[in-house]
């Protein structure tokens, strides 16, 4: 009885395992996805730029005001108050 309940939990710790190794959220994952979701509007794919990515990662994660910078890279800003909403022009909610 020991090691059948043993090996049950055995069973299911790897069966989970197994589920999450075959995750698909790598970089090129999510890019598939979105490039699938842009040939059936007709626009062209993107690709992954580890250079942007840094860049995009190294931003969010600095606390400070939701400005434009004067840099080449597009982006669209938003705050949410409380009772009032802030928008970039690109971006209207």
């Amino acid at each position: 009885m020991w090691y059948s309940h043993n090996m049950s939990l055995v069973c299911a710790i790897l069966i989970a395992y197994l589920h999450f190794s075959y995750a698909q959220n790598s970089p090129q994952d999510y890019v598939n996805a979105h490039n699938q979701a842009r040939k059936e509007v007709g626009v062209g794919p993107v690709k992954w730029d580890p250079k942007l990515a840094k860049y995009a990662e190294n931003y969010a994660n600095e606390e400070r005001l939701i400005v434009h910078n004067n840099t080449h890279a597009l982006h669209n800003m938003v705050r949410i108050l409380p009772l009032e909403l802030e928008s970039s022009p690109v971006l209207v909610l």
